[in-house]
């Protein structure tokens, strides 16, 4: 199988700059010429803009991590024997 009859590639970032070399394939698949596939794939999102809709961001928050471990230190503390 080669990927020139049948593989399909999507992408999330830079649609700015899209360029169809197969120019037959998309009026072939879908009934659309490459420029008004190339129109309608184009998308001013951003990959900055795109995490914030993800969830992606950095969502680490040090002092809820350092007071979980300074809880487990304590109760690990609390019940070990004390020689």
């Amino acid at each position: 199988m080669s990927c020139n009859d049948s593989c399909v590639t999507r992408s999330g970032i830079n649609t700015a700059n899209i360029t169809i070399t197969q120019l037959e394939a998309p009026q072939t698949r879908t009934g659309k010429s490459a420029a008004e596939t190339i129109v309608e794939i184009k998308t001013p999102l951003t990959s900055d803009a795109a995490l914030g809709y993800t969830g992606l961001g950095n969502s680490f928050d040090k002092e809820a991590v350092q007071k979980e471990i300074d809880l487990q230190r304590e109760v690990s503390q609390e019940f070990s024997p004390r020689f």
